[in-house]
């Protein structure tokens, strides 16, 4: 029997996404994306603060 293999192109949108997901899948995502929020951020103070360590401000002769 011969095989066939289509290729399919899906677009959907981030509305669409989220308009089929349930409740509990949208707490679920809320809680990953918060989770990534909250390291970034992290990240984002320590970065601030080793360039403002390395950098210290002129002061007068």
């Amino acid at each position: 029997m011969p095989n066939i293999t289509k290729q399919f192109h899906i677009d959907i949108t981030p509305e669409q996404y989220l308009s089929a997901c349930s409740k509990e899948e949208l707490l679920e995502l809320d809680l990953l994306l918060d989770k990534y929020l909250k390291i970034y951020r992290i990240l984002d103070k320590e970065k601030l603060q080793e360039n403002s360590e390395e950098k210290p401000l002129p002061t007068r002769s």
